[in-house]
């Protein structure tokens, strides 16, 4: 025998054929049904992470019933509330503007009377994050007149002074109260004059995503006018109404006595 012949590969059935026919078809269908199943994991594992998208921003709901849900109002001496928990709690405005809990505080100051304009009480509330000393993300003004035509005419004067600052005013109604919303630089202002009492709101523009400005100013502000109204006044006491008067006898009755003039 040449070298030639000593190097020529023996046909593939001489090599080992234990390796390939000593597997069983059961086996070998097993086998093929493990990978496959694997496979198709994998595949779906990559599609999953390619297609996958972005949780979104959620917007608050708006409340049309804002009379329950605004605080309960309390027993006072004043046209106004003496404190901004009254009005706006500060757990409330974190959760409306979509705030982390107890990352907002309120600031009271109660101003000054203006007898010229018959202006009688005014409360200035500012809702800043904590830390933060420099800038309040929702201011709210309230004040409260001798009248509604005072109320009115006061109103007036301040939405035209107001007005020089915004680049565009939209007239609106909330309920029967004339409303005014004033777009300025950075933030949305909105001015309510409601009977005796005007409501300012100003608010930073883009604080809840997917919710505009404005929308989440008309909800505050149906909030807040609810509170602001003075308690219903409570029934007299017994002691102070008057007495029933007497019911007329009964013709029949054998203890009428005839009222008339004498012959």
């Amino acid at each position: 025998m040449n070298t030639t012949d000593r190097l020529v590969r023996p046909p593939s059935s001489h090599l080992r054929p234990h390796l390939v026919s000593g597997i069983s078809p059961l086996r070998r269908r097993w086998l093929v049904a493990s990978l496959s199943t694997a496979l198709l994991a994998a595949i779906c594992v990559c599609c999953a992470g390619c297609t996958g998208t972005p949780p979104t921003a959620t917007a608050i709901p708006v409340f049309t019933t804002p009379r329950t849900e605004s605080p309960t109002v309390v027993h006072r001496d004043t046209l106004l509330p003496t404190d901004c928990a009254q009005v706006l709690p500060d757990g409330m405005v974190a959760a409306l503007l979509a705030q982390p809990v107890d990352t907002l505080t309120s600031h009271t100051v109660l101003g000054m009377s203006s007898p010229a304009v018959g202006m009688l009480e005014r409360l200035d509330c500012s809702y800043r994050r904590r830390g933060d000393s420099t800038t309040a993300t929702l201011q709210l003004r309230a004040q409260a007149y001798t009248d509604p035509d005072a109320a009115t005419a006061h109103w007036k004067i301040n939405v035209g002074a107001e007005s020089a600052s915004a680049h565009a005013t939209a007239n609106i109604a909330i309920g029967t109260a004339p409303a005014v919303v004033l777009s300025e630089p950075g933030r949305t202002v909105l001015m309510v004059t409601n009977d005796r009492e005007n409501v300012t709101l100003s608010l930073f523009d883009a604080v809840v995503p997917g919710m505009t400005t404005p929308d989440l100013l008309v909800d505050l502000a149906r909030r807040v006018l609810p509170a602001l109204a003075p308690e219903p006044a409570a029934p007299p006491p017994a002691s102070a109404r008057p007495p029933n008067p007497p019911s007329s006898p009964h013709p029949g009755d054998a203890t009428a006595v005839r009222v008339g003039t004498h012959k």
